[in-house]
């Protein structure tokens, strides 16, 4: 774990070089996106190859009596191409975590999976529809899929908004 930031330049790098690599933007709901002064406040996990270079790294959010942790922003160098160095990154996080008495890993979200059960029919049926047909906007089905080797314990977590605010803004914002 590495809390020292005088490297941000290349995990600058990393970061714009896996955002182009994916053709993505920065997303800041459900995960925060690069940003120099969130970053500092948080301890820094680093992947690094035989020749030392950076080739992955997360932020880790931890509470403050060691309770929760969780990986926030990850990221890779796309152009080193190590298979498996994100589970690494994330299995070593977890090895910390347990080293430093930390009773729960939170993996967060896997926004609108898990919708069979919802009461509410149109948002169910909408949920599904966006989560089987906008892969193009953001990996739903990846994303679960990746976290659910993990072997998690999912739980549910609900957005409230008003009334008269459209279904699909609220989407919207909160998958950019």
């Amino acid at each position: 774990i590495w809390d020292d930031l005088s490297m941000i330049s290349k995990l600058k790098n990393i970061s714009d070089s896996w955002l182009d690599k994916k053709w993505l933007k920065e997303k800041s709901f459900s995960l925060w996106s690069f940003n120099i002064e969130y970053l500092k406040k948080f301890p820094i996990a680093l992947i690094k190859d035989n020749t030392w270079e950076i080739v992955a790294f997360a932020n880790l959010l931890l509470t403050s009596k060691s309770q929760d942790m969780s990986i926030d922003l990850m990221r890779y160098n796309p152009n080193k191409q190590i298979p498996g160095v994100m589970d690494y990154l994330f299995y070593e996080c977890i090895l910390w975590g347990q080293e430093n008495w930390y009773k729960y890993f939170d993996i967060w979200m896997c926004p609108l999976s898990g919708m069979e059960n919802a009461k509410h029919w149109l948002w169910n049926k909408a949920a599904k529809i966006i989560y089987k047909h906008w892969e193009y906007f953001y990996n739903f089905k990846w994303l679960r899929s990746y976290k659910n080797k993990y072997n998690p314990e999912w739980q549910s977590m609900y957005i409230a908004s008003m009334k008269n605010i459209l279904l699909s803004g609220t989407i919207i914002n909160i998958s950019t």
